[in-house]
C-alpha cells in the first residue's frame, strides 16, 4: 500500500522534491522543535524520487535554492508562531 503523502526530514531532500515539481502539502511537527516536509506521494512517485536523491539526482542549481528558499521561509515562520502541535498544511505551491 503507498501512503498519500511522504515525510523528508532532510531539507535538502526536500527541497530537490521541491525543485522537480511534486506538490508541497505542509510541515509535520515531530517533536523537541523538529519538523518534517509533507509531499503529496501520487502513486509512490515521491518516494521513488526521494531515493534518486541520494543516488546523485540532478536538479538546475537555481531551481535547488529557489527551492531551499521557499522551504526555510516555510519553517522558520511556523517556529516563529510557536505553533509546534501536529500538523500545518501548506497554502498553495507557487507557479514557476
Amino acid at each position: 500500500m503507498v501512503k498519500l503523502e511522504l515525510c523528508i526530514s532532510d531539507l535538502g531532500q526536500a527541497a530537490y522534491l521541491y525543485a522537480i515539481g511534486h506538490k508541497f502539502v505542509g510541515l509535520d511537527y515531530s517533536g523537541h522543535g523538529r519538523y518534517g516536509f509533507l509531499f503529496a506521494n501520487e502513486q509512490g512517485q515521491a518516494a521513488k524520487d526521494a531515493n534518486a536523491y541520494f543516488a546523485s539526482a540532478m536538479v538546475p542549481a537555481r531551481e535547488l535554492v529557489e527551492a531551499l528558499k521557499i522551504l526555510k521561509q516555510v519553517l522558520y515562520s511556523e517556529k516563529e508562531k510557536g505553533n509546534g502541535n501536529g500538523k500545518w498544511k501548506a497554502h498553495p505551491q507557487p507557479t514557476r
